[in-house]
């Protein structure tokens, strides 16, 4: 079991880190707060960059996704950011 703790350890604080901070950033976009919106979506990004984690990568899409209408300067240096990141997304192949 100590051997299992280990290798989820900081990895798996990580890839949650991914995920709660791109929802928050969901959160205060949707209320109204850009700001607090962008620095979670830019921890996200951090903490998914840094994991290469495909839910991390899917959840920053939805908030990208969400962000695109803003007109805040914040939202679009964000979106030149993510895309600065992203890596390019390629459908598995069919044999």
């Amino acid at each position: 079991m100590g051997q299992i703790m280990t290798h989820l350890g900081p990895e798996t604080e990580i890839k949650k880190l991914c995920v709660v901070q791109a929802d928050m950033a969901l959160a205060r976009y949707r209320l109204g707060d850009v700001t607090e919106a962008i620095t979670c979506a830019r921890s996200a990004l951090t903490a998914t960059t840094a994991m290469a984690f495909p839910l991390g990568w899917g959840r920053l899409d939805q908030v990208v996704a969400e962000l695109r209408p803003s007109k805040t300067q914040a939202a679009r240096q964000f979106h030149k950011e993510y895309l600065a990141t992203r890596p390019a997304s390629r459908p598995p192949s069919l044999p």
